[in-house]
């Protein structure tokens, strides 16, 4: 049975380092109950890619029967597999860990005396970003009785990047075509290149994963030895969040492959900003007033021809929409300008109304843009 590390809960303090018990030589007795055949291992630099393993073994030393009641470890990119060994064979023992709660008990890995519980740590640098990453990390096992004690196992590594990427980096490091914000129905684009590090030129020999929607154009890269791309999504005129990994297999030791992340961001043909309302707030009714909003229409093969369909205003439950006057204009490419002017001579305490632009675009026929107003005199406001 193997578990990922990094579903438990961190711990605050640092891993074994080498020179602490165990970090060579024989068991290592931790407790009258317990030894562990070491309590550190450094697995040095792994080249991104590949897959490392340590075993480590806790053998139950004492005259009594011994339970694992948890494992608490930190890592990102690696797991544990667990089996109990009996005079040095495996035998058939469901791993209960953590333990399992079944008719009003708890279900626990159990030792008898001599049993050996083999773990063996397996670094899978795949899991992580094709960069350089180095990471101290441990792994405590609780036992009970509360005598037997609680062993820590540290072990660290550094994973080595094989080749450069030269593309965005995020706020947690990992390399991605991040195609940023578009139209549900707009293609979007992003650049990738990847180029060689410590002087090991490279060839791809196959991409994997660009599914239906990914489109790769061959450039000129930047760096020498490099290979560029212009990556182009195309819509499927759905909005939402957009992610999906591509394979670079290359021809450097053990075919490595290199696993590149693209994502981005669908969002509706029609955003109105800053806000979808026009409301003016407190003011003072005898001088103008001028609010405005944008229609960012992210469709480049459509017209929409907005246009102003009704614009009304109520104040005291009459009609006072002669004192306002809305239109609506294009200022750039995709985005028209909403403005609604009042003009001074309102008597009244509050008015409310709504903006209607209409469209073209069988998806927003009519566009409402609702908005409010108070005298500020007359709301004892200064």
């Amino acid at each position: 049975m193997a578990l990922a590390l990094g579903a438990f809960s961190l711990l605050a303090h640092s891993s074994c380092r080498p020179d602490e018990a165990g970090g060579s030589g024989g068991p290592v007795a931790l407790s009258p109950w317990l030894s562990v055949s070491a309590t550190h291992h450094d697995f040095g630099e792994i080249p991104h890619g590949l897959v490392r393993e340590k075993v480590f073994t806790i053998t139950n030393t004492g005259s009594q029967r011994v339970r694992l009641n948890g494992i608490r470890s930190q890592c990102t990119c690696a797991y544990l597999e667990k089996r109990v060994l009996r005079d040095g064979r495996a035998i058939d023992q469901p791993i209960h860990e953590p333990p399992i709660l079944d008719k009003g008990s708890f279900l626990m890995l159990e030792l008898e005396p001599l049993d050996v519980l083999e773990l063996t740590v397996r670094v899978d640098t795949t899991l992580r970003s094709p960069l350089d990453h180095s990471e101290p990390s441990y792994s405590e096992l609780v036992f009970e009785p509360s005598e037997a004690g609680t062993i820590r196992i540290g072990y660290e590594f550094t994973i080595r990047a094989r080749l450069e990427i030269v593309t965005a980096i995020d706020a947690k490091g990992s390399p991605a075509v991040n195609f940023g914000t578009f139209g549900k129905q707009q293609r979007a684009y992003g650049v990738l290149e990847l180029a060689p590090r410590d002087g090991k030129r490279f060839d791809i020999v196959k991409i994997e994963g660009l599914g239906d929607r990914i489109r790769l154009d061959k450039k000129e890269a930047t760096r020498e030895g490099g290979h560029r791309w212009l990556a182009e999504l195309q819509p499927n005129g759905e909005a939402g969040y957009f992610m999906q990994y591509v394979t670079f297999h290359t021809d450097l030791d053990e075919g490595y492959k290199c696993p590149i992340r693209f994502e981005g961001v669908a969002v509706a043909n029609l955003q109105i900003l800053p806000h979808p309302r026009l409301d003016f707030g407190r003011f003072d009714f005898t001088a103008k007033r001028l609010r405005t909003a944008d229609l960012v229409y992210r469709r480049s093969d459509f017209d929409p021809r907005f246009r102003i369909d009704k614009l009304f205003v109520e104040a005291d439950g009459q009609d006072v929409g002669a004192r306002f006057e809305a239109s609506v204009a294009p200022i750039e490419k995709g985005t028209w300008r909403v403005e609604l002017r009042y003009e001074p001579g309102l008597e009244a305490r509050r008015f409310e109304g709504q903006v209607e632009v209409g469209s073209d675009d069988p998806e927003y026929p009519r566009i409402v843009l609702p908005f409010t107003g108070y005298h500020q005199a007359q709301s004892g406001e200064k």
